[in-house]
Order: C-alpha cells, then sequence, then structure tokens
C-alpha cells in the first residue's frame, strides 16, 4: 500500500493478488498431480515455482488478514523469476534469456570487486579523515556524509563513485 492510495485501488490491487494467486497455485496442483511428485520436483524451475506459489499463498493470507511479514514480501518480489520461465515458451527467446543467465557472473564479479573496493577504500578514508571530520561541525547534509566511521564513509564513497547523490 502506497499513501494516499485510494481504497478502490487497494480493492483492485488485492483482488488481483488473490486471482493471480489461485490461478499460480492451480497450475502448480495441476503439474504436481500430472507429473508425479518425483518428476515434478525434480526440475528447478519447478521447485522453484512451488516454492515461489507457497510464498504467494501465504502472502495472501496475510494480506487479507491485515497481517505484515517482510519476510514473504521480500520472497514475493523474486516472482519476477516467472517472466524468464514464459520468455522459454516464446520461439526465438531462449536465446536472449542464455544470453543473460551467462553473463550473470561477470555482472555479480564486477559488483563484488566494487564492494570490496568501497570497503578497503572506506577503511583508508576513516583512517586519513576522521580525525578532521570530528572537528567539524555537522549540518544535516554531513551528519550522513563524512568519514566517521566505515559505513557512512562507504555510502559516501559509493555516491562519488556513482554519481548517485
Amino acid at each position: 500500500l502506497h499513501n494516499n492510495q485510494s481504497h478502490a485501488w487497494v480493492v483492485f490491487e488485492t483482488t488481483g493478488t488473490v486471482v493471480i494467486t489461485i490461478v499460480f497455485t492451480c497450475e502448480a496442483i495441476l503439474k504436481l498431480v500430472a507429473l508425479g511428485p518425483k518428476t515434478y520436483f525434480y526440475t528447478g524451475m519447478n521447485m522453484l515455482d512451488f516454492v515461489l506459489t507457497g510464498g504467494s499463498i501465504l502472502d495472501t493470507i496475510f494480506t487479507l488478514s491485515d497481517e505484515e511479514c517482510r519476510a514473504i514480501k521480500l520472497l514475493n518480489s523474486v516472482r519476477v523469476i516467472r517472466v524468464i520461465r514464459m520468455a522459454y515458451t516464446i520461439p526465438g527467446a531462449k536465446i536472449y534469456v542464455n544470453a543473460v543467465r551467462t553473463s550473470f557472473n561477470g555482472v555479480i564479479t564486477a559488483c563484488s570487486i566494487l564492494t570490496l573496493y568501497l570497503f578497503v577504500s572506506s577503511h583508508i578514508a576513516v583512517a586519513l579523515f576522521e580525525p578532521v571530520s570530528n572537528r567539524m561541525p555537522f549540518d544535516d547534509f554531513q551528519q550522513f556524509a563524512n568519514f566517521r566511521n566505515v559505513y557512512n564513509a562507504m555510502q559516501l564513497l559509493f555516491v562519488l563513485c556513482t554519481g548517485d547523490g
């Protein structure tokens, strides 16, 4: 739910979530009955689909009962992976999905190197600039953009590296 969201939109969103959850649950049950448990759980995509469907059911129950569970919400954000499964049914799309999947390792490696670089640079920056940072008065911006600790230094260096500020 978003701030100042109309009641009609909340009803539409909740109804859509329930309908989609019912459709995916029926699909999972039909595949489980048709293939049998051993064959159904042999495929990794079916196991993922089963876990996501179970998470959707729990999310729907929590949504309808006005309870909130952040772990279930996080699991449901992974539902976008179902789009990849649907892409395999489109002729010619399998090539693009495989290209994205093979490049994923390089992206993870690059992000890991950037994180390691920021971590080491933050430690160096805290060692060099922490005494100067302690003598300066803080305004609203400098409260978070400083070198007083490694966490703030990593945030500041990330903003400087990416230009996201």
